[in-house]
């Protein structure tokens, strides 16, 4: 009887310590360094660094598909990263993630669904996944609508800071592995070039995981992302912002 209850608690207490590894692995797995080579800083977010700073409310829109969508995912981690790191600012967050829509709906529906909220200190956008298998856009439709989105957001609130997010479905995931660029990376590539906004490519960082067998596709959880794949997004989102604020020059071109 002794020797069951004592097989029972050492089992318990290995259980515990592997669950403990697995979470602890989990985390160093995800860590993202601020010199990533998918992480593409060509501004500064200097209004975004003194509304965290000054303890009053920043205000934070998420806009994309599915993928925003899941208040699991990056729109719920990215604002907790903040506050860990700015406790004295209120985070005030919204999500217009919305499933299998593509960046011309988000073109359209960025006025009514963020914009009209108020005054905008950091947006978060995705949609190379949705113009790629949803929409299907060709190169022409992936600029426009990205465009149509980038431009608004500098002409109504000019100080808004704004990250570009790529996320990766499994024909995206096959394009980066053949050394090829998606279409839909490569066209809001160009858009952020263009206005010199921040990108975070998430798609080429699993991609380049997977090679080097950090991590497996199953355990980024697929075009869904689990919370390790969420969790890999936001660090590179939060490692991207932390650049951006610490530019010298701190404003957008």
């Amino acid at each position: 009887m002794n020797r069951l209850v004592i097989t029972r608690r050492c089992f318990g207490l290995l259980l515990l310590t592997a669950q403990f590894v697995a979470a602890e692995d989990s985390g160093r797995r995800a860590t993202i360094s601020p010199d990533n080579p998918h992480l593409h800083v060509r501004g500064g977010l200097k209004h975004l660094k003194q509304q965290l700073e000054g303890g009053g409310t920043c205000r934070i829109a998420f806009l994309g598909g599915s993928i925003t969508e899941n208040a699991s995912g990056h729109s719920a981690m990215l604002p907790a990263l903040l506050k860990s790191k700015f406790p004295d600012a209120q985070i005030a967050a919204t999500n217009a993630g919305w499933s299998s829509t593509c960046s011309t709906s988000g073109a359209f529906r960025i006025e009514s669904q963020v914009l009209a909220r108020g005054e905008l200190d950091l947006l978060v956008v995705e949609f190379a996944v949705n113009d790629d298998q949803d929409a299907e856009h060709a190169r022409r439709e992936c600029i426009r609508g990205m465009e149509g989105i980038i431009r608004r957001v500098r002409r109504d609130h000019p100080a808004c800071g704004i990250v570009m997010v790529h996320y990766v479905n499994p024909a995206i995931l096959a394009t980066l592995q053949r050394g090829e660029t998606p279409v839909p990376m490569a066209a809001h590539e160009e858009v952020a070039e263009r206005y010199g906004v921040i990108s975070v490519n998430v798609a080429a960082e699993v991609a380049d995981a997977i090679r080097d067998k950090r991590y497996t596709w199953g355990d980024y959880g697929g075009t869904h992302p689990g919370r390790f794949g969420y969790e890999v997004a936001s660090d590179m989102i939060m490692a991207a912002i932390g650049a951006g604020m610490a530019d010298r020059d701190g404003s957008a071109p």
